[in-house]
């Protein structure tokens, strides 16, 4: 696994059951771009915004799904960095 810190989010949350697209920065460094993501893009359909508000909760940050599913785009600080969610993209 990578040691970047936008992977290593990624993997958490996939492992406490959230599903997503990784898009962005971090989607090129899985893909082989030696440059090093500074936040986690993720594309997330509205029925598993939920999902990904309990993962994150694992981790020890605040994701409120009526917010997200609103606003469609925002940013939450995680101990890995930011994450970027992108609701409705995926």
């Amino acid at each position: 696994m990578s040691d970047c810190r936008a992977v290593r989010l990624a993997a958490l949350l996939r492992a406490g059951g959230a599903r997503f697209e990784v898009v962005g920065g971090t989607a090129r460094h899985l893909a082989g771009d030696p440059r090093v993501p500074r936040d986690l893009d993720v594309a997330v359909r509205p029925d598993d915004v939920e999902a990904l508000a309990v993962a994150l909760g694992g981790v020890g940050a605040v994701l409120d799904p009526a917010r997200a599913r609103r606003l469609r785009v925002l940013r939450v600080d995680t101990a890995y960095g930011p994450l970027d969610v992108f609701v409705g993209a995926a």
